[in-house]
Formats: structure tokens, C-alpha cells, sequence
């Protein structure tokens, strides 16, 4: 049971509203279970009559326990004489759960019901309620017999069929240049915990899979990726799955940034009295063409830079360094700049040849 004070346990029905006409129900113990009482609608004329009974729930803890989730009524009815009605807004005669926003209703036939008949309706609270309501209307077109209703439950979250839900695919968001976080929403769970999560990869028809996590109506979820390349466009879908199946996101995209590159700083080559080559390689472009090229001097302030050259991840490029002194250390390094920044390689160092001839003269003086 959803209350343990609802008032029908005593035979008073506590804080039931009644109201409608003469035949407003009574409370009776006649019943055929034992120590549980009905509700009896009768009257002793042929008129139409009606009445009903309503249960209205406005404590603060009560509806925030309730927000968002499944309630269900349940009865059980049984007349022992009933006239079809006619003619008015009154004719027909339900059990209703509702909210103050909507609610739901399950008619009680017109026909004569010896027994007892089980009878339940079942209706999915509004978020942050501020009441929540039960109740029987109960429709007599006629007759001098009794018709009785027996309430056998109120409860939460009752066990009902699954239903496809519904996920929202969001933005993604804490976007770099190697990770990225989708996110999504689960607008309706299909009245029960879902597995929600992503598809992802380059194109719309994705390829990956992230892990999931348990999520149920309203509730958000997210899920950073790892591993992606600099620069790259990829795809992204939000997913959610329950015992009915899985329904499906729209598709998104998001864009890496750009890394910074990386570079390596090679052997010079051609190294002479007054010339050397310098050589590097771009092991990384970070996702977009870098240009490329050497800083150089004497110390590891250097003081001097290259040309420089475009290149992308995996190419080498060298520069020809003319007018040395013989005999002199050099220090140099690679540098490479995108739009992310510029890297350098490592400080290599060389010497120069020697010279003690007349030859190196004239050679630097036609420098």
C-alpha cells in the first residue's frame, strides 16, 4: 500500500471527500474478504443519482516522493443492479488518479456485475506536483438496489509494461584535441531505468560505443571520449535501452582542436669549414600543415632563424646555413608552428671544420 492511514482500514474513510447527490456512498462492512470495508452506493428512489468519493494528497514530501513516477488505483466493483443512463454530462461512472495538471481515468461498466470485479488505473506524475488526487465517480441512472466498490490498493511505481523511451542527443562539451564529452537527456524512460549512452565515430554511421550508465525520466548522462585526433570532425548520437528496445538520439557533430606539433631535431650533414645542413621531421602536425624550420648561434640562446617550410606529419625538411666560421661551435634546433603554437625539437651542436690554409681566406672573402 501506498498510505497506511488512508481511513478505509477503520471503516471512516477518513479524509475521502464526498459529493454529488443522494447517492453519495456510505461505508459498509459487508463484504466478501473479511475485515475490509466497500463503499455503498444506494438509494431508494428510481431517480438518477450520482456521487464520488476523492482522496487528495498535498503533503510536501509525499509529492516530491511521487515526482515523476507511475501511480496506480486499484479497485474492486460490483453492482448488483444498474440502468443505462442518459441525457447528461454525468453519465458514466470511473476511477481516476491524477495531478494538477492532467490525469486518468478507467470506466466502470454499465451492467449488472454479481461479483467482484477487479478494476485498476494507473497515471505518471507530473514533475513537482502540487497535489495528487484518487478518486470514484460512481453513476446511478436508476433502481432501488446496492452497488458496492471495494478500494484494494494505492500504490507507487506499480509493475506495468516497458515502453520504448526517449533520448535527447546535447552539444558536446570539454571539447580538446584528443577528448570530447557528449551528452544527452532521457526524456521519458518508458517506465523503467534505462542503459543510456553513445554511438560515435568519423561518419553518421558511427562504429564505436561508449559504456553506459543507468538513467531514468529527466535525468542527464555524459560520457568523455578519448583517443581522437587533433582537428577531426566526428559524430555522435545519444542512445537509451530498456527491456522494450532502444531509441536513438539525432545526430550531432563536434570538431577537435588543433594540437600542438611535435618535432625532432636531426644530425647536420654537409658540415664543412663555412657550411652545414641542418635536418629535421615533423613527427606530428597536430591536424593541420606546420611551417617548419631551424633557430641557430652559438649558444643555446641561438639568435638566428631559417626559412621556414610547410610540412605535415612524417615529412623532412633541412636548411643549407652558409657563412660559418672553421673551427666554431654551432648550436640548433627544429621549431614547427600551427595555429596551436610552435614546438621545438631537441639542442644538437656541431663544430665546423678547421682551416689553416690560404684557401679558407679567399673562400670567406668571396662570402
Amino acid at each position: 500500500m501506498l498510505f497506511t492511514n488512508e481511513g478505509w482500514e477503520t471503516g471512516d474513510f477518513g479524509d475521502w471527500v464526498k459529493s454529488g447527490s443522494a447517492a453519495v456512498p456510505n461505508v459498509e462492512s459487508t463484504d466478501p474478504r473479511t475485515g475490509v470495508y466497500n463503499l455503498r452506493f444506494t438509494t431508494a428512489s428510481s431517480s438518477t443519482q450520482f456521487g464520488d468519493v476523492t482522496f487528495t494528497i498535498t503533503d510536501a514530501a509525499v509529492l516530491a516522493a511521487l515526482s515523476g513516477r507511475v501511480v496506480a488505483f486499484t479497485v474492486y466493483y460490483k453492482n448488483d443492479h444498474i440502468f443505462s443512463g442518459s441525457g447528461d454530462d454525468n453519465n458514466s461512472q470511473y476511477i481516476e488518479v491524477g495531478d494538477d495538471g492532467s490525469n486518468t481515468q478507467e470506466a466502470i461498466p454499465f451492467a449488472h456485475v454479481a461479483n467482484y470485479t477487479e478494476l485498476s488505473v494507473q497515471h505518471t506524475i507530473k514533475a513537482n506536483p502540487t497535489s495528487i488526487h484518487f478518486k470514484i465517480y460512481w453513476y446511478k441512472a436508476g433502481g432501488a438496489d446496492i452497488n458496492r466498490i471495494r478500494i484494494d490498493d494505492m500504490e507507487s511505481d506499480p509493475e506495468i509494461a516497458a515502453e520504448l523511451p526517449t533520448a535527447t542527443t546535447n552539444p558536446a562539451t570539454l571539447v580538446a584535441a584528443a577528448t570530447a564529452t557528449p551528452n544527452g537527456t532521457l526524456i521519458v524512460d518508458g517506465h523503467e531505468a534505462c542503459d543510456c549512452g553513445f554511438e560515435w565515430g568519423e561518419t553518421d554511421a558511427y562504429g564505436y560505443t561508449t559504456p553506459t550508465q543507468s538513467r531514468t525520466t529527466g535525468q542527464t548522462f555524459a560520457q568523455t571520449i578519448i583517443g581522437l585526433d587533433p582537428n577531426k570532425t566526428y559524430h555522435f548520437k545519444a542512445f537509451a535501452t530498456n527491456a522494450a528496445g532502444t531509441s536513438y538520439g539525432a545526430d550531432r557533430t563536434f570538431t577537435t582542436l588543433v594540437a600542438a606539433p611535435t618535432v625532432t631535431t636531426d644530425p647536420v650533414t654537409e658540415r664543412g669549414m663555412i657550411i652545414a645542413s641542418f635536418n629535421g621531421l615533423l613527427n606530428d602536425d597536430g591536424g593541420e600543415a606546420c611551417e617548419c624550420g631551424f633557430q641557430w648561434g652559438h649558444d643555446i640562446t641561438y639568435g638566428a632563424t631559417t626559412e621556414t617550410e610547410s610540412k605535415v606529419t612524417g615529412e623532412a625538411f633541412s636548411q643549407r646555413i652558409l657563412g660559418l666560421f672553421p673551427g666554431t661551435e654551432y648550436h640548433y634546433r627544429t621549431l614547427a608552428t600551427n595555429s596551436a603554437g610552435t614546438s621545438y625539437g631537441a639542442d644538437e651542436s656541431f663544430h665546423s671544420e678547421p682551416s689553416f690554409s690560404r684557401a679558407y681566406a679567399l673562400a670567406r672573402e668571396g662570402l
